[in-house]
């Protein structure tokens, strides 16, 4: 049998928990905000989809708390990187609407980075 990631990393294999394979890594900053936000994409060897980590959240002035999504992942490349960069866009986007001024505080660093 040849050797490839799949086979490497079988899911019978007991003595690994889990294993994946960086696809894409995205770097952009929010306008007005220099701070840089990294989005790395998975794939999961055993899993479904393409899976992503950000390096940070958003939380305006405008939220309860900052913005995580419940499914870190979603069922292609371009989907996922939709996914995580619409959850910063669309809540910077009301808060400048509502009159707040961009700030770095926004960012809130991903300690599982």
């Amino acid at each position: 049998m040849p050797w490839t990631p799949e086979t490497v990393f079988a899911p019978n294999e007991t003595a690994i928990d889990s294993a994946k394979e960086l696809l894409k890594e995205y770097q952009f900053t929010l306008k007005d905000i220099s701070v840089p936000i990294t989005i790395r994409l998975f794939k999961v060897f055993g899993a479904e989809g393409v899976h992503f980590t950000q390096s940070h959240f958003i939380h305006t002035p405008v939220q309860i708390d900052k913005y995580t999504t419940s499914r870190p992942c979603n069922d292609s490349l371009g989907a996922a990187l939709h996914q995580v960069v619409f959850g910063f866009t669309s809540n910077y986007d009301v808060a400048v609407k509502k009159g707040h001024k961009p700030d770095a505080a926004w960012l809130i660093p991903n300690p599982n980075f």
